[in-house]
């Protein structure tokens, strides 16, 4: 039977605010068997979002009012189902 998911929507979308933290955060994710795809700009994360994700990881320091509504309309165009 198959559920309509696609391999990415059990994937987490990591904004890192560096390359070693995104780095660490994959590493230490990956041997629980965790799918961590790590982006470097919120430009690329709501790219990304777009093609399904089960999780958003996005640190404090990085979250705007600008990024936050750009992100609450990629979520709102979605399907209710999703």
């Amino acid at each position: 039977m198959t559920t309509g998911r696609s391999a990415a929507d059990g994937r987490v979308l990591f904004l890192a605010s560096t390359a070693k933290d995104g780095a660490t955060t994959q590493a230490m994710l990956a041997p629980l068997g965790v799918q961590l795809d790590v982006c470097r700009r919120f430009e690329d994360l709501v790219a990304s979002l777009s093609h399904g994700a089960g999780a958003l990881l996005l640190p404090e320091e990085t979250i705007t009012a600008d990024s936050l509504r750009q992100l609450f309309a990629v979520l709102a165009a979605q399907p209710p189902w999703s």
